[in-house]
């Protein structure tokens, strides 16, 4: 309803507020060239929500072809944009490809979206929500707890390190993510499925058992391939600078394949 999504918005633009406010304690933390840089992901913050309520819209509508077209829109325009910069010569500035691939991701979910929102009068009764603040604090936190697995220690390493050890945390956090990634493809199936059971008073169990074993497989995959014989495999990707990374493949990865499950 209008309401959940203005109350939604709301919680958005105070933590827009915030981070502005934030910005150049930020700047000074992770030593960043200009305050500049902070500000610009404020952009992120907020159009990156809108593409989150569209991205649960489509879910909802059970449309995960559409999901996974916006999904492909981020990340490839964010590779292509960021290889366009650095062709021509703005390498500084590659950083920009993140905030610009959100804001075109978003113009893909709402377009997908546009095709089954009604917009304006309606001849079918309304229904009033209030602002689920259970769900959202839950996922609030949910959402926390896997970044500061997969994003906040590599944030601090930007702080703590030497730009060259905390290159090669980052790059030890990349090789983890792919594992992550490959094992959490079905993530976005465990709400809709589920939901639609709970609301049908089937047995939600039976769906979610079926959800969790496909993650669990691929999961264990991708450590077989990554985490056991990652210094076999991930040179064809990265070439020589594996071996830099090779002691922390097994124990690392293992790590991120039991967060994953």
């Amino acid at each position: 309803s209008s309401d959940v999504c203005s109350s939604d918005l709301k919680v958005v633009a105070i933590i827009s507020v915030l981070w502005v406010l934030a910005s150049p304690a930020i700047t000074a933390y992770f030593r960043l060239p200009g305050v500049s840089i902070a500000l610009i992901f404020t952009l992120v913050i907020i159009v990156g929500s809108l593409v989150s309520m569209f991205e649960g819209y489509l879910r909802g509508r059970f449309l995960f072809i559409a999901v996974g077209i916006v999904f492909l829109a981020e990340a490839l325009s964010k590779l292509l944009l960021g290889v366009g910069f650095v062709l021509l010569g703005l390498k500084n500035y590659a950083y920009l490809s993140i905030p610009l691939a959100v804001v075109f991701s978003a113009a893909v979910a709402y377009a997908f979206s546009a095709r089954y929102l009604v917009i304006g009068h309606s001849d079918k009764p309304a229904h009033d929500h209030k602002f689920p603040f259970s769900f959202f604090f839950a996922a609030i936190f949910t959402s926390l707890a896997a970044n500061s697995f997969l994003t906040f220690d590599v944030l601090l390493s930007k702080h703590y390190l030497n730009p060259t050890d905390a290159g090669i945390y980052g790059f030890l956090s990349l090789v983890g993510k792919m594992i992550y990634f490959i094992g959490s493809l079905f993530n976005a199936f465990v709400i809709s499925f589920v939901g639609r059971d709970e609301g049908a008073r089937r047995d939600p169990n039976t769906r979610f058992y079926a959800i969790f074993s496909a993650s669990t497989l691929f999961t264990a995959a991708a450590f077989a391939g990554i985490g056991l014989f990652g210094l076999q495999t991930l040179p064809y990707m990265f070439g020589d600078k594996v071996s830099t990374i090779g002691q922390y493949l097994l124990p690392y990865g293992l790590a991120i394949s039991l967060f994953t499950i």
